[in-house]
């Protein structure tokens, strides 16, 4: 392999090349290039293809590293990437619609938050404290209304003040019980249970911007508790949403942050025509914090079903515990659901499907 730098000179056999430092390459077929960032901070192409080949999610720093390459203009070169077992150049690479979608949706990253509910956790019967003010993590969406101030989105059973523990159904293929927002199925191979009370909890709640930045650089903001927040019924994938308003002080802290300044007014944009006509042939993703941790984007996959009498959206992007209220994208960038919910299927560990709530031009007033 040859490169030359900015100025001319050939650097022979590096297997490790800077972005922005190559003028000229000449990649072998299949070859396995590591672009880095900074002196210590590297990671793999090839790593990043193989895990949107799996339909795994991708970190926030993988995500900055393909932004990098795409606005370095990498994918002039002769890079090559090992995409779904065929060498591929970086350009054709950045072109495919699930890593387009990912890209799309980067610069929107910073408005998504960790949520974080104090919750009581009852016994069956709901007559019994098993567990008092245990933390729920959660992720939600902050947007921007025509009156200026900052809201957040996000499901409204993750506020829930009550959680019930419960066995769930059983059958010889699905033997489990554990916590769970899911309401009951039908289908006993799919994993349910349920909350009885839905008491929106404001006065424990707060949500976490910037979590998995620089340390000591996270922004928390709290809420109005005088606000009239609005909501459906709470129950999972029935209307299952909340728009908070964020507190006083939350407004300042957010209007003081460069990135929240240039965050446009939030506008209803229906592409209810494209999902409709494209089951099974477009895409949607998502930004979340899944168990409370860093968030990480959904890799980009199909819708299989859409409900517009209830307002439901089903896909298959992979999410995770802590990922209720994350905001859903359709494939070109749009926020178009709030989501709430998740079926698995324990005789089959390839099933997961996932549900949101699909935003209406009266949703968020």
């Amino acid at each position: 392999m040859i490169y030359k730098n900015q100025g001319g000179t050939e650097m022979k056999n590096k297997k490790t090349v800077r972005v922005g430092d190559i003028t000229i390459g000449d990649v072998g077929s299949g070859a396995n290039v590591t672009v880095v960032v900074g002196d210590n901070n590297h990671i793999s192409i090839n790593k990043i293809a193989k895990k949107i080949c799996k339909k795994k999610s991708l970190s926030l720093l993988e995500i900055e590293q393909l932004k990098k390459i795409e606005k370095e203009k990498c994918h002039d070169e002769a890079m090559m990437v090992n995409f779904d077992g065929k060498p591929t150049q970086i350009f054709d690479f950045l072109k495919i619609r699930r890593v387009e979608a990912l890209l799309k949706i980067f610069d929107k990253h910073h408005r998504v938050c960790m949520m974080m509910v104090k919750k009581d956790i009852y016994s069956s019967d709901g007559l019994r404290i098993i567990e008092k003010g245990k933390k729920r993590p959660s992720s939600g969406y902050v947007i921007k209304k025509d009156d200026g101030n900052f809201y957040v989105i996000t499901a409204r059973h993750s506020l829930s003040n009550r959680i019930l523990k419960k066995n769930l159904q059983n059958n010889e293929n699905n033997k489990t019980s554990e916590f769970s927002p899911f309401m009951s199925e039908s289908n006993n191979n799919i994993r349910h249970g349920y909350q009885k009370e839905y008491n929106i909890n404001l006065a424990s709640a707060s949500a976490t911007l910037y979590y998995d930045s620089t340390p000591n650089s996270e922004i928390r903001v709290e809420f109005d508790p005088s606000y009239n927040c609005y909501y459906g019924t709470g129950v999972a994938g029935e209307n299952d949403f909340a728009v908070l308003k964020i507190n006083n002080h939350g407004q300042r802290v957010l209007n003081s942050v460069e990135k929240f300044k240039e965050i446009e007014v939030y506008s209803f944009k229906s592409k209810m025509t494209e999902i409709e006509n494209g089951i099974g042939n477009c895409y949607v993703t998502t930004i979340s914090h899944p168990n409370g941790k860093e968030k990480v984007f959904g890799i980009p996959d199909e819708i299989v079903e859409v409900d517009t009498a209830n307002s439901r959206l089903k896909y298959e992007t992979n999410t995770k515990a802590g990922s209720s209220g994350c905001p859903v994208f359709f494939e070109d960038g749009t926020y178009i659901a709030v989501h709430n919910n998740s079926y698995s299927d324990k005789s089959d560990p390839n099933f997961n499907i996932n549900q949101g709530f699909l935003l209406r031009e009266d949703t968020i007033k």
